[in-house]
């Protein structure tokens, strides 16, 4: 797994090379700088799962042991095309520019509350939908990911012959060949510019020398994770991203400048009602399958091989109830624990947040930090996925009784001692990752 990473970082790296020469040439805002996250899903879809004969459903730009396999072409599969004819079918909602799905206005607690300190001092508002892009040059640009793609083909031995040109295809489909009509907004606000939808509108907006405000949807900084997708995806094409915690953004990984963003970091304001019932229960709070949508470098695992770990670490006790993930999915679940004789629990995280339970977690995440918010016993069990940055990592220490285990390997006695284990801890983590002196109100200030 860590040779897969290695390699996936390798080919995004000559990528961002190939995109830093055009970039001379075309501007920073190309079809390359556009389309790099789209194009690590891709790459490193088909590294991760070729050869894995389970063929689950996919949803393109990621491929399955299947498509890598046979001729299959963009426009004749129905499930590709009609994702497409979706996508350009739906409302995409913007206010003073904001532009988002509908996930995000529900998850981005940052946001809502950013929302409503706008309203407070009667800020025009409106809603817009989603534009597609124009790019001068375009076709040349587009030949130039082609022969990327072309060799990296070769040299995987992919067989699918359309491999390359589908790719064109899911792009050029954001693309038009006017230039948009953007309203006379200042300002653009915008989700994660991961978002292949998101990163378009960024462009637009970037394009015509107005201000792009990114935010982030979780309730903890994501900088928490050291990754190269950090500084393609989630933090870039802005010029502001609004985190929360006091962690800082470093380039690292590419040459090419993506548009990175002035961080304005504020206190994430989240309230959970802890209860102090008398009787504790362990609860594994898992992350969740993934199918055929495997990404990197460093974001998961296969999930032959979590359910195998998963499947360990509950033969050690009758006693640990199952927290599915919220985005689970679901034919996954049936899939899975069909058998098992342990409770799957659904529902909110916050019905069992109690300080007397005890949880295992696997990796930093939402609901982590919503744990570590509370009095709860932690165990962590760092299997190695995703790549935590060393001082974000000595806190985690700090807060949770930690195991490495990327070896997978871990024995019944090992695991009873950690459950049985007790150590006092603070909280530092989560001041760290979490708080800010600076308030929602502070920023707006600052940007208007």
């Amino acid at each position: 797994m860590k040779n897969q990473n290695e390699e996936i970082l390798k080919i995004l790296k000559e990528f961002d090379e190939l995109n830093f020469k055009i970039s001379k040439e075309f501007g920073n805002i190309n079809l390359l700088s556009i389309s790099i996250v789209e194009l690590s899903k891709y790459i490193a879809s088909a590294l991760l799962n070729s050869g894995d004969t389970i063929n689950q459903k996919t949803k393109f730009p990621f491929c399955n042991d299947n498509y890598l396999a046979k001729d299959i072409k963009y426009y004749s599969d129905k499930e590709f095309h009609n994702n497409r004819i979706n996508l350009f079918k739906n409302k995409m909602l913007s206010i003073p520019s904001f532009f988002s799905n509908s996930s995000f206005r529900v998850h981005s607690i940052i946001f809502s509350n950013f929302l409503k300190e706008l309203n407070k001092k009667k800020l025009f508002t409106k809603k817009i939908y989603f534009t597609k892009a124009y790019l001068d040059n375009l076709s040349h640009q587009s030949t130039l990911i082609y022969k990327f793609l072309e060799k990296f083909k070769s040299k995987q031995k992919i067989k699918n012959n359309y491999f390359s040109e589908n790719f064109l295809e899911h792009i050029n489909s954001f693309f038009s060949q006017k230039k948009p009509l953007l309203d006379n907004s200042k300002f653009l606000f915008i989700g994660t510019n991961s978002n292949i939808e998101n990163r378009i509108m960024s462009a637009n907006y970037l394009l015509n020398n107005r201000k792009v405000i990114s935010f982030n949807h979780a309730n903890y900084s994501t900088l928490v994770y050291g990754e190269p997708l950090q500084e393609i995806g989630e933090y870039s094409f802005c010029n502001y991203y609004v985190d929360c915690g006091n962690l800082k953004f470093k380039k690292k990984y590419f040459k090419s400048d993506y548009f990175h963003p002035k961080i304005l970091s504020c206190n994430f304001q989240e309230k959970f009602n802890f209860d102090k019932k008398k009787d504790g229960k362990i609860f594994y709070l898992t992350d969740s399958f993934h199918g055929a949508l495997r990404h990197g470098p460093w974001r998961d695992m296969s999930d032959k091989d979590y359910f195998k770990f998963q499947k360990k670490i509950l033969s050690f006790s009758k006693g640990i109830k199952i927290k599915q993930h919220p985005k689970q999915i679901t034919q996954n679940i049936s899939k899975y624990y069909k058998h098992s004789t342990h409770d799957i629990i659904f529902g909110k995280l916050d019905d069992y947040l109690d300080n007397n339970n005890i949880f295992i977690i696997d990796r930093l995440s939402q609901a982590f930090f919503s744990v570590a918010n509370s009095k709860s016993k932690i165990i962590f069990l760092d299997l190695g996925i995703r790549k935590i940055k060393k001082d974000v990592l000595k806190l985690l220490k700090k807060r949770t009784i930690y195991k490495n285990i990327i070896s997978k390997k871990i024995s019944k006695l090992s695991f009873l001692k950690l459950l049985n284990k007790e150590k006092k801890f603070n909280n530092d983590i989560v001041k760290k990752c979490v708080y800010n002196k600076k308030s929602i109100k502070n920023i707006i200030t600052q940007l208007f």
